[in-house]
């Protein structure tokens, strides 16, 4: 090896080092000539070439990919560097993932590496060991590339799923960005893969603890809720809300019903208007609605509706009218008869009080105003002003309805103010 410093040729160079590098590597596995140090630093330098797919084919041709997975990743360092490799590849072209996991057994060595890292979590290690963690964050990245990009052959990586919920449990969550590694990745990889089999399901819902991963990621989530802004949100948190519903979709009754008095409003949650609050269900409802976080606040919707059983009416009794019609009308859902109808809910004591349908607050807990009624001049005001900025509205185009100030006067529910009644508008 030159004393130049590893990858960084460029152009036919880096075409020529890379084919070297290979045909090394591959010539290694017929016959042990590297030692270990060699073939770890050849490693790297092909990892540091593959970074970019320009003038490094020779990485992705089938014998590339084939002596990558044939390489022995006995060690953190070797899964790493393997990992990530194949990680740059699932980028471009896709065509030859269908190959690496019918072929190659990808599904059956991910799912071995998975497998060593849920044991070596069983164990409670007393050292850290970064590179392991570095190896586990970039395997889970693989396994969600793959899975995404070759979905007709995701069922292969399900056997992946009870080691993915073991590694729940690696380390304690953190109390700020709780989704880092290895939380992230070990959601998103349960995103694409199938927890209905017997199997998945004995792991995601164990009879000894039903709740028990459902209850972890509500403790991710609940971190998370409180500590992201709007754009970390929508990019990182999404996706735990999908795999959330994913897990309530496929749950048994008694664990929809935890989930449910998790995230649902509670009998402290309707002192007040729904979604003003402090607590995990309030931060989901206001960003149901949240403009700035559109995937987000899809996915709370679906959660949120999924976990009232699809059922409109519980929905809204759940939520609130006020939550529930956006997204009961864009998912062209009809509306309940009994949207706009009080009803009972129980409290803390499990006495049944009044609901006010539209917010979802306990009605004996509304703020009553304590303003006087308005008098009939402060009325017309007010319908003269509302006229106006109508009018200004219908100017530019941004709405094309009827002014309701104008239906009011048609209809005989207005009368003309005199001149020295009207009030000029800036």
């Amino acid at each position: 090896m030159s004393g130049l410093q590893l990858g960084t040729a460029t152009g036919p160079a880096k075409l020529k080092a890379v084919t070297e590098l290979v045909n090394k590597l591959a010539e290694d596995l017929d016959k042990a000539s590297l030692l270990p140090k060699d073939r770890d630093e050849a490693l790297e330098e092909l990892k540091i070439y593959g970074r970019d797919p320009r003038n490094a084919d020779p990485i992705f041709t089938k014998e590339g990919i084939s002596m990558l997975l044939q390489l022995k990743t006995d060690n953190w360092d070797n899964e790493f560097l393997h990992s990530r490799i194949l990680l740059l590849s699932t980028y471009g072209t896709k065509e030859h993932l269908s190959n690496l996991i019918t072929e190659h057994h990808l599904a059956e060595n991910i799912t071995g590496n998975l497998d060593r890292h849920a044991k070596l979590a069983a164990t409670k290690p007393q050292q850290p060991q970064p590179m392991e963690d570095m190896a586990l964050s970039e395997i889970l990245k693989l396994l969600f590339n793959v899975t995404h990009f070759c979905k007709d052959e995701a069922s292969h990586f399900d056997t992946a799923v009870p080691h993915i919920a073991a590694l729940l449990w690696k380390q304690d969550i953190p109390s700020s960005n709780p989704l880092d590694s290895p939380f992230g990745p070990l959601v998103n990889a349960l995103i694409n893969l199938d927890i209905s089999t017997a199997t998945n399901q004995a792991a995601i819902y164990p009879s000894s603890e039903p709740n028990k991963v459902a209850a972890r990621l509500i403790s991710l989530l609940d971190i998370a809720m409180a500590t992201y802004n709007d754009n970390e949100l929508e990019v990182t948190v999404t996706p735990l809300i999908s795999t959330m519903l994913k897990i309530s979709e496929h749950a048994p009754s008694s664990v929809r019903e935890y989930i449910g008095s998790k995230l649902l409003p509670t009998a402290e949650d309707r002192k007040s208007i729904l979604g003003r609050g402090k607590t995990l269900s309030a931060r989901l409802l206001k960003n149901s609605t949240n403009a700035m976080t559109p995937s987000l606040r899809d996915a709370i919707a679906h959660l949120l509706f999924e976990i009232s059983d699809k059922d409109a009416s519980k929905f809204v009794e759940n939520v609130g009218y006020g939550f529930a019609s956006g997204f009961l009308f864009k998912n062209n859902v009809p509306i309940p008869a009994s949207a706009s109808t009080t009803f009972n809910a129980d409290d803390s004591t499990g006495a049944q009080r009044m609901v006010n349908p539209i917010t979802g607050q306990f009605i004996d807990q509304e703020k009553v105003s304590e303003l006087p009624p308005m008098t009939e001049d402060e009325k017309l005001r007010e319908a003269e002003r509302l006229f106006v900025l109508f009018e200004r509205l219908k100017k530019t185009g941004v709405i094309d309805v009827e002014n309701p100030v104008v239906q009011a006067m048609r209809e005989g529910k207005f009368r003309e103010l005199d001149d020295d009644e009207v009030e000029e508008l800036d």
